[in-house]
């Protein structure tokens, strides 16, 4: 298996992992907790690819 699948596959992963997480956390009545959410859920997946770079 090539670098790039491996890498394609980490990242399917983590996206799963982050949807999953977002769904998971309650209701929020104003968009910016989402939107924080999902900011730090990129970051760390950012973070993972810059890892293994």
């Amino acid at each position: 298996m090539s670098n790039r699948n491996l890498l394609t596959i980490i990242i399917v992963l983590l996206l799963g992992v982050i949807a999953v997480v977002v769904m998971r956390q309650p209701t929020q009545s104003n968009a910016s907790g989402v939107g924080d959410q999902i900011s730090e859920g990129l970051e760390e997946v950012a973070d993972e690819i810059d890892d293994h770079t």
